[in-house]
């Protein structure tokens, strides 16, 4: 019995391990310049590559922004719950966006 005991709680600790707090909402939130660009990685795609230097992957870019060199101005949430085939940046969801000059 105390194998048992013990895998269930090596177990208990590799879940309570994961869970580290990343999901707060107020931690989600990104405000951020940058510019799209299209990536030839894997199928292509669109990024963009904030002033900063961090890679972002939106997964809904509207059409309209879909321009390789174009400078915007992006308001977006982390999607740490999802992963891409194409493993660039952080995967958000934009909440909104607008062209910048």
């Amino acid at each position: 019995m105390k194998p048992a005991l013990l895998a269930s709680m090596l177990v208990l600790c590799a879940f309570f391990a994961g869970c580290d707090g990343d999901d707060a909402p107020g931690d989600r939130h990104v405000t951020f310049a940058g510019t799209v660009s299209w990536k030839a990685l894997e199928t292509g795609f669109y990024a963009i590559d904030a002033d900063d230097g961090q890679g972002y992957e939106p997964i809904n870019l509207p059409a309209e922004y879909s321009v390789d060199g174009l400078r915007v101005q992006v308001s977006a949430i982390l999607r740490n719950d999802m992963a891409s085939i194409n493993m660039y940046g952080i995967i958000i969801e934009i909440t909104e966006i607008s062209r910048l000059n």
